[in-house]
């Protein structure tokens, strides 16, 4: 399997749009304008086409996107224009350009983190993000709570759509130290194309700990972005804010 963190962006980039145009970016900008006041630094950990840093920058905010992929990039500035900072690089290995140069808040959305290749890469990433980020400025991640049992399935397939030119299936495998791979096969008019993809799975709590080690503390967890009440062992997805200490 391999980790290289432009993968996603090269299985997805022609795609992202039609498949996952469609996710729920208010609901991003309202929790962010919950978080920061208006006109706050967001720094935005795989930015890809810019679906939600464009509805960032409508709710004011000043926005800098993240990610390792160039065809994802190139979407992305067809859609932001000249005026966002967009920088290629890992969301475990990012720096912010200028001195001194610091963020009030980054971000990762839609399982973001579990898209690091291992558990190496997800607390520097951690690191990355507290070095960003001035005193009091925040880190705030979403994602599924995934199941780490013993007896999750060793394998899946299922089916992603279905239309009259084309079907699209996802199969997936589990690896070891909570990895997964997978791929989204789609079968297009008599020729398949493999748009591959690798996860590594975190507890909100195994991310509590690389944050605790970055410096960072929990002040708040939710069950999704309008800000349910989150209940361990019973909510399927957490938003989980952390800080770094004010001065």
């Amino acid at each position: 399997m391999s980790n290289d963190p432009s993968r996603y962006g090269h299985s997805f980039a022609d795609v992202y749009d039609l498949w996952y145009g469609d996710r729920d970016v208010d609901s991003v900008a309202r929790c962010m304008c919950r978080l920061l006041p208006e006109g706050g630094h967001v720094v935005e950990l795989g930015v890809g086409t810019g679906l939600v840093a464009e509805r960032l920058l409508e709710a004011g905010f000043t926005v800098t996107g993240i990610d390792a992929s160039p065809p994802m990039l190139e979407r992305a500035r067809d859609r932001l224009g000249p005026d966002v900072d967009l920088i290629a690089a890992d969301a475990a290995a990012f720096a912010l350009e200028g001195d001194p140069v610091t963020a009030d808040a980054v971000l990762g959305v839609f399982n973001l983190v579990f898209n690091l290749a291992d558990a190496s890469a997800q607390a520097a990433m951690f690191r990355a993000a507290a070095d960003a980020l001035g005193p009091g400025g925040l880190l705030v991640l979403e994602a599924f709570v995934p199941d780490l049992s013993d007896d999750a399935e060793e394998y899946g397939l299922s089916t992603r759509s279905v239309a009259d030119d084309a079907v699209v299936l996802v199969a997936t495998q589990r690896l070891d130290d909570q990895r997964v791979a997978g791929s989204h096969v789609e079968l297009r008019d008599g020729s398949v194309r493999l748009r591959p993809w690798h996860l590594r799975l975190a507890s909100p709590a195994q991310l509590d700990v690389m944050a605790a080690a970055a410096g960072f503390r929990l002040v708040e967890r939710c069950a999704d972005l309008d800000s349910s009440p989150y209940v361990d062992g019973e909510s399927h997805r957490h938003v989980s804010v952390w800080s770094m200490p004010g001065v």
